[in-house]
């Protein structure tokens, strides 16, 4: 989880001791400009880990930015202006004491899930091994002798092989 802060008025500093060779004039500044205003200073950084170790249990690690910064950069604020997913308001939260507003980005990864096993599936699965290891030993170079040791396992346990 990326914690950043979101609508910050002004900077807390001038933009050109923030963002390296800045330049007002310059269509792109507004993206420098909330790269710069999403950071939590020193003191904002504090309450934030108190909040989330209090509040979620979570320990916050931190990563220092050196300032000035490059111009340039991709910024949180910038992916959800774009409408990207994945944002968690923790300024939303009940009781929320922070004095500015900070979300989470986070990033989900989707995993094959036909080569995971749920609990349930797990179980069966299981069983499936003891009732195997019972019908030892087998010809497993006979096919059919295959299906039959299936047909009974199926009859013994109502568990069965699907293929794909």
């Amino acid at each position: 989880m990326d914690w950043f802060v979101v609508g910050r008025a002004e900077p807390p500093a001038p933009w050109e001791e923030m963002i390296i060779d800045y330049d007002e004039e310059d269509d792109n500044a507004i993206y420098d400009r909330i790269m710069v205003t999403e950071l939590l200073n020193e003191s904002e950084v504090k309450q934030l880990a108190v909040y989330l170790d209090h509040k979620h249990q979570l320990e916050l690690y931190t990563e220092e930015v050196e300032l000035p910064i490059k111009s340039g950069g991709l910024s949180h604020g910038l992916l959800l202006i774009s409408g990207a997913k994945g944002f968690y308001p923790l300024v939303e939260e009940e009781g929320y004491p922070l004095e500015v507003s900070v979300l989470g980005h986070y990033e989900c990864k989707e995993t094959e899930t036909v080569k995971s096993l749920s609990p349930k599936d797990l179980n069966a699965g299981i069983t499936f091994l003891q009732c195997l290891a019972d019908y030892w030993p087998y010809d497993s170079t006979d096919e059919s002798k295959g299906q039959e040791l299936l047909q009974k396992i199926y009859a013994d346990t109502g568990l069965r092989v699907i293929q794909d």
